[in-house]
Order: structure tokens, then C-alpha cells, then sequence
């Protein structure tokens, strides 16, 4: 989970927020990469969806926290496709 971890850290720093859960239900919203991680690593399968400054969606991620780094990052859409081709 260290490459979402990384993903999170730098959204917050581009002054965006996130919202972690499943597909269907949001368990965590805000700043706070920590209480995401902790959201996503109660699920078999995540959901992350990126806000940009504004509120608006830029940017999601569907998780699977027991695979390894490289795989952890199962489907990315917007931003994260962008963050991904630079970070991963």
C-alpha cells in the first residue's frame, strides 16, 4: 500500500482532497492519508476518488490492498493515470 500511501501524500500537497470506501459507500473523506489508508485496508476491494481543489473529481483509483505495490493500483482513471506514468 506504500504506492498509494505516495499517491495520497501527493495529492494532498497539489491541495487535493479524497474519498476511500467501496465502490458504493464512502468511509472516509478529507486530507487525512492515514484514515484513507486505514478505510481501504478494511476492504477486500477499494475505491479512491480524487478532488481537485475546487471539489470537483479529477482523478480515480480502484484498490486491492493484498496485492504487492506494483498491482495494488488495479484500475486509475484521470490524475492518477497521470501520477502513475511519473511515479510508478
Amino acid at each position: 500500500m506504500q504506492i498509494v500511501r505516495n499517491m495520497l501524500k501527493d495529492a494532498v500537497a497539489l491541495g487535493y482532497s479524497f474519498k476511500a470506501g467501496s465502490e458504493h459507500e464512502v468511509d472516509y473523506s478529507g486530507q487525512s492519508v492515514s484514515k484513507a489508508i486505514e478505510a481501504l485496508e478494511q476492504l477486500d476491494e477499494g475505491h479512491v476518488t480524487i478532488l481537485n481543489e475546487r471539489g470537483y473529481r479529477c482523478g480515480s483509483a480502484f484498490i486491492i490492498p493484498d496485492l504487492g505495490d506494483d498491482e495494488v493500483i488495479a484500475d486509475a482513471g484521470g490524475w492518477v493515470i497521470d501520477w502513475m506514468d511519473e511515479n510508478a
